[in-house]
C-alpha cells in the first residue's frame, strides 16, 4: 500500500490496538521515488551480479541456449521434479547478460519505480 503522511500511523497500518500495543518501537520507513537514484541503483546491481558471476565456461548454459516452452499448454510441474530443476540449474546454468541487457534491466527497474509513484 502507500502510507499517506496526512493520516496517523493507526489510519495508515491496518492493525488493531491490541496487535499494535504488542510492539515496543513502531517505525515508518518510506520509499521516496527517484528515478535517477533508481536508475543508478539498477545499475549497480546489475552490474554487481555480472561482476560476481561464475564464468560460463564452466560447463554452464548460455541463455541465448535455452528454449522455453510455449506456458499456455504446459501443465503444473510436479513439485519434486521442479526442486531436481532448481538444483540442476543452481550447479549448471549461469546467463551472461551483454551490455545492452544491462541498460534495459536499469531502465525498465526505473520505469516501474516512476509507475509506482
Amino acid at each position: 500500500g502507500r502510507y499517506d503522511p496526512s493520516l496517523t500511523f493507526s489510519e495508515n497500518v491496518d492493525l488493531t490496538e491490541p496487535i499494535v500495543s504488542r510492539f515496543d518501537i513502531l517505525c515508518v520507513v518510506r520509499d521516496t521515488v527517484d528515478p535517477v537514484q533508481d536508475e543508478m541503483l539498477a545499475r549497480f546491481v546489475v552490474g554487481s551480479h555480472i561482476k560476481h558471476h561464475p564464468s560460463s565456461k564452466e560447463g554452464g548454459v548460455a541463455l541465448e541456449e535455452m528454449v522455453l516452452p510455449n506456458s499456455s499448454d504446459v501443465p503444473p510441474i510436479p513439485q519434486e521434479l521442479l526442486r531436481k530443476y532448481i538444483i540442476y540449474a543452481k550447479e549448471r546454468v549461469h546467463p551472461k547478460l551483454n551490455q545492452m541487457d544491462q541498460d534495459k534491466v536499469a531502465r525498465i527497474y526505473s520505469d516501474l519505480r516512476k509507475e509506482s509513484m
